[in-house]
């Protein structure tokens, strides 16, 4: 067989590198999302500077984060079991019968999750002195018994957040990305009026009772915009309840693998900063604001990825148009790269520079930038490799392969835990995100392998 002249093999970069209608539409998707994704982010920033200038890296800090940490974590995790599954499985059923059909499989799927919800914030209620415990081991007693005391006041915000995942992810799959990127602006916009009108008299009872007032708002707006978008307000949400829909198994055979996946790699973020608690006093600040930094960028770019090409990738498997769904794979990892990588090496080289600039300010010296800049420039490696570790995810999503990502979760979550613990001995703080990095580089080489192996065995049918 000869080889491929070179004029081939330009004429195949080119048709890769052509953007099609799909990738125009999935690229105006992401569009949307990242613009009102920047929004809430930078109403973020204003929050974090704000907690930044009042609380610097405090113990109280500390126990809010740990407190608040569990609960976003409780509710990543939920929401990677019935809303994960349920996407899929709402875009199958709206391609083989209707859209209200699929909307009374959201409807009742986002009722069970309600329901599970409601029983871990019960449990979570039972168990807190033995997880804060065991968690902030590391802390000094009155910081302990602080995070576990805000540990039970922050569960409305539990609830609320856990919910506006679900609802978030329905919207998403009617191609709706306004409300569900613009929404979360209201949470830290909560935090920053809370702490303006606190003024000196500003403690961290004011964190928690904003974080659980912008959480209410949050899910009130995703509430009044699906109902918008039902066919018959009077009847849509309850009327849904009557006749139970039999693709609610294929929903509940993926949700329990993948909320064990969920469990297992929402354990690392909990675990990062458990092992963070074990250093030096304010280490699981210093590792939260490098976090922060970073979920700054991997917001606007894996998170914003992510929420507007899902639906896309679960369309063109609901129609196993195989070779599309290769083709604007491609595509969209080839984009990743020619942005992340640069970005990767800026957030590096200027990572003092930046933290000075975002919050070096009130309690917040010299001494605690240098400590964050030291922890960011580790940490900013990871960019790249996030990215694409998300975007593959979505596609083993939608191809139901519910066992692959289980196993894919504890291999991660062990790697994790096993380098911390070696990497924390002699870097510190920045080993722990020096370990986040190797485990998203392995993960999204094997997701890669993975993916893309299916794929081709699918196209050769």
């Amino acid at each position: 067989m000869s080889e491929p002249s070179a004029h081939t093999l330009t004429a195949d970069w080119r048709k890769l590198l052509r953007p099609t209608g799909t990738l125009r539409a999935m690229l105006t998707g992401f569009a949307t999302v990242a613009g009102l994704t920047l929004l809430a982010r930078a109403a973020g920033f204003f929050k974090d500077a704000a907690v930044a200038n009042h609380f610097g890296v405090a113990a109280a800090l500390d126990a809010f984060l740990l407190a608040f940490g569990l609960h976003t974590f409780i509710a990543g995790m939920l929401a990677s079991g019935i809303p994960s599954a349920m996407l899929p499985v709402h875009s199958d059923l709206r391609h083989r019968t209707d859209e209200a059909t699929a909307d009374r499989l959201a409807i009742q799927s986002a009722l069970l999750h309600a329901i599970s919800l409601v029983l871990c914030a019960g449990l979570l209620v039972l168990v807190a002195g033995p997880v804060i415990e065991l968690m902030g081991k590391g802390f000094a007693p009155e910081t302990r018994d602080l995070s576990r005391r805000l540990l039970l006041e922050l569960t409305p915000f539990l609830f609320c957040y856990g919910m506006t995942a679900h609802l978030g992810m329905w919207l998403r799959s009617k191609k709706n990305f306004v409300v569900a990127a613009a929404a979360p602006i209201l949470t830290p916009m909560s935090v920053i009026v809370f702490l303006f009108f606190a003024a000196e008299d500003v403690s961290i009872d004011s964190m928690v009772y904003a974080t659980n007032v912008g959480a209410a708002l949050h899910l009130l707006v995703m509430l009044i915009a699906l109902n918008r978008l039902l066919p018959d307000r009077a009847s849509g949400w309850w009327g849904s309840l009557r006749r139970w829909e039999a693709d609610h198994r294929t929903v509940f055979k993926s949700a329990g693998p993948y909320l064990v996946a969920g469990l297992v790699m929402g354990a690392t973020i909990v675990v990062d900063q458990a092992m963070a608690a074990w250093l030096a006093e304010g280490s699981v600040a210093v590792l939260s604001f490098s976090d922060k930094i970073c979920g700054i960028v991997l917001a606007l770019t894996a998170m914003a990825a992510s929420e507007a090409l899902f639906p896309f990738f679960a369309d063109l498997v609901a129609k196993q148009e195989w070779a599309r769904l290769r083709h604007q794979l491609q595509q969209t990892l080839l984009l990743v790269a020619a942005v992340s990588i640069p970005l990767t090496l800026l957030m590096s080289w200027q990572a003092p520079w930046i933290v000075q600039v975002l919050f070096e300010r009130g309690e917040f010296g010299a001494d605690d930038t240098q400590r964050v800049a030291h922890v960011l420039r580790f940490a900013a490696m990871q960019v790249p490799f996030y990215i694409t570790g998300v975007l593959l995810s979505r596609v083993v999503v939608s191809l139901q392969a519910k066992w692959f990502t289980l196993g894919l979760s504890i291999f991660s979550l062990a790697s994790n835990i096993t380098l911390n613990a070696v990497l924390m001995k002699s870097m510190g703080v920045a080993g722990i995100a020096l370990s986040t990095v190797c485990v998203y580089l392995v993960s999204a080489l094997v997701m890669a392998f993975w993916v893309f192996r299916t794929i081709g065995k699918l196209i050769s049918k």
